[in-house]
């Protein structure tokens, strides 16, 4: 953060005529004059900030790194060595870490980033339960839940502050007749959010020191494979293995997810992407007309969503992130590819750019942060 100066009005100069010096206004009588005030210090240079973009590539075992231009295309950088079935990535909210949960090896690799490079430097990889597939970051930042989707289970991890490390605090259980599809956490922190392949959502309180409380449960679409939370709090989406897509309003007290409302209905959708400034739903699908991304309002007090806007995919759509600007919409592609599409400020529409960027081979989770200086 940047200081503030108070900076004093000066007293005003008189040029002494003949002379070439500068003199202080007069005070009193006898030659003496008001102090100089001291030298105001210099604030510091605002810090750099640079956007990086990072995609888990499940069979080459790896992390695809890019800066993000500001004209949105992505100019690859180093490569990052992760462990096999290199599923999804989170990055830590200080952008001082990074996780991969590993599904063939059943851990989470650790990283540490570099400000500059965006590099990943590795660090202790931390031992999960069976096929891990996914986690998130509490966003104080001292917590991480990691699905193992083959055990029924989530795990609830603490986070070094200095180093990043992941260290297990306890196991969770889903509920008997479903597994963990995704997770969700509240935007204040108080509740994290379970999609279940039984068909419903499990609400868990999160205690101070990370514990979950007993959960409540409500009914959801069909097997809800992602979530997505809108930035105000107040509402959960889910894409649905039907082709459904449902709104749940948040409770705002308890944080407890309503019943759904369902808001769309397509063949398949398995991925839901929500703009950081809350404007903008978007959706990835597949129906008679192929491959496509679909736009959506988000009305700020209901939460409904607006007529949708279809654009085409070039490729079968694994997973989808926007830019922290909500200006550009990353997409991961059966192909080995990272499509582009441009956000259309007043309609969310999608302008998919010219070419893809080339990732490792079958990619996966993508994640998008701003690392400063």
């Amino acid at each position: 953060m940047q200081r503030r100066s108070l900076i004093r009005s000066l007293p005003p100069l008189a040029l002494l005529a003949g002379s070439g010096v500068l003199l202080a206004g007069c005070g009193g009588g006898g030659g003496g004059g008001s102090p100089a005030p001291a030298p105001v210090p210099p604030s510091p240079p605002a810090p750099t900030v640079r956007t990086f973009a990072y995609v888990a590539n499940y069979e080459s075992a790896d992390v695809s790194i890019y800066q993000v231009e500001a004209d949105g295309t992505l100019s690859p950088g180093e490569t990052a060595v992760a462990g096999a079935g290199a599923a999804s990535i989170a990055i830590h909210p200080s952008a001082r870490f990074a996780y991969v949960a590993n599904s063939e090896e059943d851990n989470v690799s650790t990283y540490t980033v570099d400000a500059v490079s965006g590099m990943l430097k590795p660090g202790t990889p931390f031992a999960a339960g069976h096929r891990t597939s996914k986690i998130r970051i509490h966003p104080s930042g001292r917590f991480a839940y990691v699905i193992s989707a083959d055990d029924n289970t989530f795990q609830v991890c603490s986070i070094a502050s200095d180093t990043g490390a992941l260290e297990g605090i306890e196991t969770v259980l889903v509920g008997a007749g479903g597994r963990a599809n995704d997770i969700a956490l509240d935007v204040s922190g108080r509740a994290l959010y379970v999609a279940r392949s039984d068909n419903r959502i499990s609400c868990y309180e999160v205690e101070d020191t990370g514990n979950l409380g007993a959960p409540t449960t409500v009914n959801a679409g069909f097997a809800p494979q992602a979530l997505a939370i809108a930035p105000s709090g107040h509402f959960l989406y889910t894409a649905n293995a039907d082709g459904t897509v449902s709104r749940h309003a948040i409770d705002a007290v308890t944080r407890e997810p309503g019943p759904p409302v369902f808001e769309a209905d397509f063949d398949s959708s398995w991925s839901i992407a929500i703009d950081p400034l809350g404007r903008f739903a978007f959706v990835a699908t597949l129906d008679l007309e192929g491959y496509g991304v679909w736009a959506f309002t988000i009305d700020p007090g209901t939460g409904a969503l607006g007529s949708p806007i279809r654009t085409d995919s070039p490729d079968g759509i694994l997973s989808m992130a926007v830019t922290p600007s909500g200006r550009f919409v990353y997409a991961t592609n059966e192909a080995g590819t990272v499509s582009t599409f441009e956000v259309n400020e007043d309609t969310g529409a999608l302008a998919l750019m010219a070419g893809s960027t080339a990732a490792g081979t079958s990619p996966g989770g993508i994640s998008i942060v701003n690392v400063a200086e």
